[in-house]
């Protein structure tokens, strides 16, 4: 069966799904499970507060309310409440003793492309798979986002607002607009993320979720921007959730400041420059009169001040490089040689530091299929045995790390 083959089969049983659909052909069954966030108040248009340390910060000003493209964050209802699935085995019917957490890459809006990932997780390593969205990705954003019409409309806009844009898309307007619009919502959204997959670590080890025994393994295989989310997860290991945790990084795991992200299905030069003004360019003086954004990534909270030691690779590069040396058996990479985005020099440079002695096992391929960073597997090539063989090649070194 070819790639695309599969992942036409998957993604109609997917579309199916509402709280389980099982599809004995791959020995599989696919369960959805709805989610609230709690964690909205760390957005724009949140309560300000800190909740853990009782501070209450300024409110932050919306860059254009008058565009429902930039309404109040912290009220977007898809975002807020939201479903994320579970891939689990036919055959397995006693709990599982470990879980693998699936994080996908920036910019997506469905999980087409990882429904065959998940399976190979699943069938390699005998684990239930969780697909988890981020903020504002796959169904956590409004529908508009993503309509043709008024996502072109919108492209137009932002070409003849910037002349010399490139990268821009359909596809990338509406994380364009708004990362451009402020770029602190990379971090905002980041930290809700962060905390929405605390709270189901928590429920599980907790033995509250169905399938999944009390206080179980919990490793990660995250794909491009999701292996810097799973990276700080690691590092900063918030109440000691992932103490003993693995992480794959697929096309991942360099700073920020070493990724390449425009590109028309991540977001557009414009954005990708806002972006690396606050973050790299001007961030101390951003902290300086921002006690907000000064709190979050301060020591008080570890996830933001590892979030901002994989900013710039060398600014604070002693406490990153400490700490990924601590980390060094549970973290290995996979990259890929023509990867213009995660470049995997970069991502050397990064996991095994800038001298290259942190002992992180990284694995460089080079696919004889055509591919870029965006799409690794394309469905619909003609050389659907070469994509095959990829595809398990690359999913065998992730289930042999993760499978302990």
């Amino acid at each position: 069966m070819t790639a695309a083959e599969e992942s036409r089969q998957l993604f109609q049983a997917f579309k199916r799904c509402k709280s389980e659909v099982k599809l004995p052909e791959w020995d599989i069954a696919i369960q959805g499970y709805d989610m609230t966030s709690r964690s909205t108040h760390l957005l724009t248009g949140g309560d300000r507060q800190c909740r853990i340390h009782g501070k209450t910060f300024p409110a932050s000003a919306l860059p254009n309310p008058q565009r429902p493209i930039h309404a109040m964050d912290s009220g977007i209802r898809e975002n807020q409440d939201f479903r994320y699935y579970v891939i689990t085995g036919l055959r397995h019917h006693q709990p599982a003793k470990g879980v693998i957490l699936l994080i996908h890459g920036l910019n997506e809006k469905s999980w087409e492309k990882y429904l065959p990932w998940a399976r190979r997780l699943n069938q390699g390593t005998g684990r239930p798979v969780i697909l988890f969205p981020l903020a504002f990705h796959m169904d956590r954003a409004p529908k508009s986002w993503i309509e043709p019409r008024s996502m072109l409309r919108l492209s137009r806009e932002r070409a003849l607002r910037h002349p010399s844009i490139h990268a821009q898309s359909l596809a990338n307007a509406a994380i364009s607009e708004r990362l451009e619009a402020d770029p602190r919502r990379f971090l905002w959204s980041g930290l809700q993320s962060m905390e929405d997959l605390l709270f189901l670590c928590r429920h599980i080890r907790a033995g509250l979720h169905r399938g999944i025994a009390p206080n179980p393994n919990i490793d990660v295989f995250a794909y491009s921007i999701g292996a810097f989310l799973a990276l700080i997860a690691l590092m900063a290991n918030p109440g000691n959730l992932f103490a003993k945790s693995r992480l794959f990084c697929f096309c991942g795991g360099c700073v920020l400041n070493r990724t390449v992200p425009t590109s028309r299905y991540i977001m557009d030069s414009e954005a990708n420059i806002a972006l690396y003004a606050l973050y790299v360019e001007h961030l101390e003086s951003e902290i300086a009169r921002n006690p907000r954004l000064a709190h979050y990534m301060s020591p008080a909270h570890p996830e933001g001040m590892y979030f901002r030691s994989l900013l710039d690779l060398h600014k604070m590069s002693e406490i990153r490089e400490k700490r990924l040396y601590e980390l060094r058996h549970r973290i290995r990479a996979l990259v890929l040689e023509q990867d213009h985005v995660m470049p995997p020099m970069e991502v050397a440079y990064t996991l095994q530091g800038r001298n290259r002695r942190i002992p992180i096992r990284i694995i460089q391929r080079d696919f004889k299929h055509p591919y870029t960073h965006e799409n690794p597997f394309p469905v619909n090539s003609s050389q659907g045995e070469l994509v095959n063989r990829a595809l398990d090649r690359t999913f065998s070194k992730a289930c042999q790390f993760l499978a302990h």
